[in-house]
């Protein structure tokens, strides 16, 4: 009985086991159900948000891509950052001190109402522009490199994005000019403005498809940009012709296109000739600043001190005449004597290589003496190299991609000859910088043009991969134009007025120098001043006085001096307690100071009897032995 007990008991407790087995066993099958219906809708949202999100980020950069205005904003606001950060990096006018971004937001009447007298006048209304958010517009260095770099930037974005309709492609090719604008100068102030108003025309030609239309608007353009400064106003002409060529040739069957072509071309000229003021000097003409120029070729070939000859009217005349006869006309001249003419001209031509090989560096590759003909063209072959690189891969895509040329072609050419007009007249009227910094300026726009076409395949060169693409946006950065700050110490290099003839004027020279115009001075003055870039923008009939080491006391009593122009750089000079005692009181020495108006460190010390305009000049002062061993 107890054996039965224990079987029965035993097979109740496995019973019992058999059914909790069972229930544990339902109850995980019914969980393995859950968790798998669970893991089903996490795989299903897990795909939908997968979707979405791809969706999402297609969307995303599709609009990035297909959006102008989000590159425009972008490149505005990356070009406004870096830029506004340069106050502390840079140098105002060739290292004469730095100014911060902070003083743009003051505003000084006398600086904005004297801006006329020193700029062109298409610019000085972009400066009167510029002084609604800032003063001392032409001090203001930073300020007004920022504005003119970031119009030019975003130009420059507008157009390779209607050229391309790709937005990577036209950033890449802004950001590169946002970065070569990080090395501008004051030198280049004109060149940006003169390039914002041809791409703004170009821009606006890109909307129609008539030659002759895009003709009009373009010359248009290019004739408001030429009024920036005069330099620019043969570059114009030659540029105009060249277009209206190419366009006449097109259309010589269609009278009503000949029509509209020749009522603009006579309005342009007539406009051209008679019609905007644009030298502050009536006296100025492009024939003068060839003989300027001629003159200081002639300095470099006969080795003639700045301080000496050269700056006396009589001798420059003499030795013009002695060698092109009493002419003014350029052609006359050549008639002449073609072999000095051709001289003057391959100076200048082999001149310009060199200071074009200059810039495709950051910093000056060879410091040779500039009156060696093997020092001009080695550093010019520098340039040479780069531009036979960047043509022959240009003419090589050409010429395998025919339809590029006929869809652009006239887009091409017009950039060619615009290209082309500021090198004729630059090797005519080298050395001044606007030629050399606006042919930089139009070669950069031409290969960035170039490379945007380029893009649409990413056929670059003779490479089909995307290696090539960066390659050549190094490349191009070389032919960005440089600054011309002061490098070591050596010979041209030392001064810029060497360089280009006149060294860039700063807002006292200015100032001080259209004062000193204003008195008209009619007789021979012979200055003396620590500054001797003064004498570069002050007529003819002004020269230096040839003092040497001679000291002040024996300047005086000789009377070799006849005007002082006292500048704060007499604070800073070697102490002569002769001089000091001559600044303090020149009246009793037989001199009359004269205060530049708005500048209260000039002042102008004048001898008695030297005729001027009145009434500063009717001072009656006799100095005597005297008084002039009791001051000095």
């Amino acid at each position: 009985m107890q054996e039965t007990k224990e079987i029965s008991n035993n097979s109740k407790e496995l019973a019992k086991n058999d059914i909790s087995n069972k229930r544990i066993n339902k109850k995980g099958i019914k969980n393995n159900k859950v968790f798998l219906k669970i893991t089903e809708k996490l795989s299903l949202i897990k795909a939908i948000l997968k979707e979405k999100a791809s969706f999402l980020l297609s969307k995303i950069l599709e609009v990035i891509k297909s959006n102008f205005f989000i590159g425009f904003f972008t490149i505005f606001l990356c070009n406004f950052f870096f830029l506004s950060g340069m106050e502390t990096t840079l140098d105002l006018t060739l290292g004469q001190g730095s100014i911060s971004l902070v003083n743009a937001f003051k505003l000084s009447s006398h600086d904005i109402m004297n801006l006329g007298a020193n700029s062109g006048y298409i610019y000085t209304l972009f400066l009167k522009f510029l002084s609604l958010f800032s003063v001392d517009i032409i001090d203001t260095y930073y300020f007004n490199i920022l504005a003119l770099s970031t119009i030019s930037t975003l130009a420059i974005y507008t157009y390779c994005f209607l050229i391309t309709k790709k937005i990577i492609n036209s950033m890449l090719i802004s950001f590169i000019w946002m970065i070569g604008c990080f090395n501008t100068s004051l030198y280049e102030k004109d060149s940006l403005l003169t390039l914002s108003f041809l791409l703004i025309g170009f821009i606006i030609s890109e909307f129609t498809n008539s030659k002759s239309l895009k003709f009009i608007v373009i010359s248009i353009f290019l004739f408001f940009a030429s009024y920036v400064n005069e330099a620019y106003l043969i570059s114009f002409f030659i540029a105009f012709i060249i277009g209206l060529v190419l366009v006449l040739k097109d259309y010589k069957n269609n009278k009503k296109e000949m029509a509209v072509i020749s009522v603009i071309t006579i309005i342009l000229l007539i406009a051209y000739n008679h019609g905007l003021p644009i030298f502050t000097d009536k006296e100025e003409s492009f024939i003068r600043t060839f003989k300027e120029c001629f003159f200081i070729n002639w300095q470099k070939w006969q080795e003639i001190s700045i301080a000496s000859k050269i700056y006396d009217l009589d001798y420059k005349e003499n030795v013009w005449l002695s060698t092109f006869g009493d002419t003014d006309n350029i052609f006359k001249a050549f008639l002449a004597s073609p072999l000095t003419l051709f001289h003057h001209l391959f100076t200048n031509l082999l001149n310009m290589i060199k200071v074009l090989g200059l810039n495709l560096f950051f910093h000056y590759p060879v410091f040779i003496p500039t009156n060696s003909y093997r020092s001009i063209v080695t550093e010019g072959m520098i340039f040479i190299i780069a531009f036979v690189l960047l043509l022959g891969g240009a003419m090589e895509h050409y010429k395998t991609r025919t339809t590029i040329f006929k869809n652009h072609g006239f887009r091409v050419v017009f950039w060619g000859a615009t290209l082309i007009s500021p090198l004729i007249s630059g090797i005519l009227f080298y050395p001044y910088p606007h030629y050399i910094v606006q042919l930089g300026c139009f070669f950069l726009i031409f290969g960035s043009i170039m490379i945007a076409e380029m893009l649409v395949n990413m056929e670059l060169f003779f490479y089909n991969d995307k290696k090539s693409l960066v390659i050549f946006s190094f490349c191009l950065l070389c032919v960005i134009p440089r600054v011309h700050t002061m490098p070591p110490q050596t010979d041209i290099l030392v001064n810029p007025s060497r360089i280009f003839g006149k060294s860039y004027a700063t807002l006292p020279i200015k100032e001080t120098v259209s004062f000193i115009k204003s008195l008209e001075f009619t007789q021979k003055i012979k200055v003396y001043s620590i500054e001797e870039q003064y004498i570069n923008y002050l007529p003819d009939n002004f020269s230096l006085a040839e003092v040497g080491k001679e000291s002040f006391k024996n300047i005086l009593n000789n009377k070799s001096v006849d005007m002082v122009i006292e500048t704060s750089g007499f604070a800073t000079s070697p102490k002569d307690k002769n001089l000091i005692q001559f600044l303090k009181n020149p009246e009793k020495y037989g001199y009359f100071a004269i205060t530049v108006p708005g500048l209260s460190e000039n002042r102008i010390i004048v001898k008695q009897g030297i005729n001027c305009k009145k009434p500063y000049c009717d001072i009656k002062i006799e100095p005597t032995p005297e008084n002039i061993e009791e001051g000095l």
